[in-house]
């Protein structure tokens, strides 16, 4: 039971994450072909393919414990099965797009047992698998970027969807493997990133990493099954190599594991970390205010120090609300953890900061974010908790944004180096319409 003293939490502002429920057509053979990831060869290309048509018919019955092991192709099957499935991805200029919303009703009865998104994404993927074949495995070497979109309508029965997301993600992880140039991954489809993603990944190539980490009824009945694990964000670590990492839909704090990562990446310049859900504030602590079109940033001498956090958790202290906490605190306990052997007055050099739904005071920008940042992006939702910023760190060419409508604001720092010099300017259509002072006086 809470303590009487502690204030009751009144929440800041209302939030709904909207659903789409738009049924797709119908029109879909029952029974689908599905290609093996692992038992697949291809022989020399010479004589024309044979016209006969093979396919290798499944049902889910039918799926091995350990994967989707599937009779061997010869070329000539593997040519007449991509002529039997309809064109579903899209491969331009070196970036395949992969889409998980189903084309069929999610009412009709089918042999197979798969729902609407499954069949989708085994159709899709048997495609590429063939189209990989018949051209000498040089087609998803050409991929570069994968975008994978859509909606997730999986048959539910029982816990039937859980399984059918395990199984899309093997199919998913089977192409993905394939791609061995390649350096994008952008996760942006309902279908749950699972752990078995990350190794699909070659750590050595990829450079820009977009996970969507929400995770709509996962497990029914259940809802902290639908928030994605905290260990399942380590394998992070071996991605040393990238340069932008987005993670959005969080539902819970992961900043301890994100920044033990983020520690590891040296050429890192982006980094956008959105929460799913905005902070929620005890009384007493409403007139901090939210980063936006009226917001004004304070000089450091003028804001109130002081940690809001929970021991480095990235969690909200439970005396202001509940929320995420950009927490200096973990920053510097992921630095000890994963860089021990660097100086204690080394700071991260990221030049691109997004945050959306996050409580941010002036603490990490005073100990943890060099001078080399150059743009900040507040999102929606962001609570100045005593934010502020060292003189140097707003030189030019720094750049701030704040939420404005669709399009935002653009807050340029002026070239001057004392705090009243530093404007805040807002535009409307190219044009400045309002300037005033980015720091409040006494």
């Amino acid at each position: 039971m809470e303590n009487s003293s502690v204030p009751p939490v009144t929440p800041h502002r209302n939030y709904s994450r909207p659903f789409s429920t738009t049924t797709p057509p119908s029109g879909m053979m029952r029974r689908l072909p599905i290609v093996s990831f692992q038992d697949t060869e291809t022989t020399a290309i010479g004589a024309p393919p044979s016209p006969t048509r093979v396919t290798h018919e499944m049902s889910k019955e039918d799926l091995p414990v350990r994967g989707l092991a599937l009779p061997r192709l010869s070329h000539a099957d593997a040519f007449s099965l991509a002529t039997t499935i309809e064109e579903e991805d899209e491969l331009f200029d070196g970036v395949l797009t992969i889409n998980t919303t189903p084309l069929i009703s999610s009412n009709e009865e089918w042999d197979d047992g798969f729902g609407p998104s499954l069949r989708k994404i085994i159709k899709t993927t048997s495609k590429l698998v063939c189209d990989n074949l018949i051209e000498g495995g040089l087609r998803l070497s050409r991929v570069a970027k994968v975008v994978i979109i859509g909606r997730w309508d999986p048959r539910v029965i029982d816990e039937g969807d859980v399984k059918e997301s395990a199984l899309a993600i093997r199919q998913i992880v089977g192409v993905v493997t394939l791609m061995n140039q390649l350096e994008s991954l952008e996760w942006k489809t309902e279908l749950p990133f699972a752990n078995e993603m990350w190794a699909a990944m070659n750590t050595e190539k990829l450079t820009n990493l977009f996970i969507d980490l929400f995770r709509p009824g996962v497990q029914r009945g259940d809802t902290d099954g639908d928030v994605f694990p905290l260990e399942h964000l380590v394998p992070l670590r071996t991605f040393t190599k990238l340069k932008n990492l987005t993670l959005v839909g969080m539902l819970d704090s992961y900043q301890s594991k994100i920044w033990e990562a983020v520690w590891l990446m040296p050429d890192i310049e982006g980094l956008d970390l959105r929460m799913a859900i905005e902070p929620v504030l005890r009384r007493g602590y409403e007139e901090w205010p939210f980063i936006q079109n009226a917001w004004f940033m304070r000089k450091p001498e003028d804001v109130r120090r002081g940690y809001h956090g929970n021991k480095g958790t990235g969690e909200l202290n439970y005396l202001a609300g509940y929320g995420e906490y950009l927490d200096a605190i973990s920053i510097m306990n992921a630095k000890k953890s994963s860089r021990p052997d660097l100086p204690k007055e080394a700071k991260l050099n990221i030049k691109k900061l997004t945050l959306a739904g996050f409580v941010v005071d002036a603490q990490p920008f005073l100990k943890c974010f060099s001078h080399t940042i150059e743009e900040i992006t507040w999102g929606h939702d962001c609570i100045d908790a005593g934010l502020a910023m060292p003189i140097p760190m707003l030189r030019p060419p720094m750049t701030m944004r704040l939420p404005h409508d669709k399009l935002g604001v653009k807050v340029h720092v002026a070239k001057g180096y004392r705090p009243s010099d530093v404007s805040l300017v807002t535009l409307k259509g190219g044009k400045v319409i309002a300037r005033e002072p980015a720091f409040k006086k006494k």
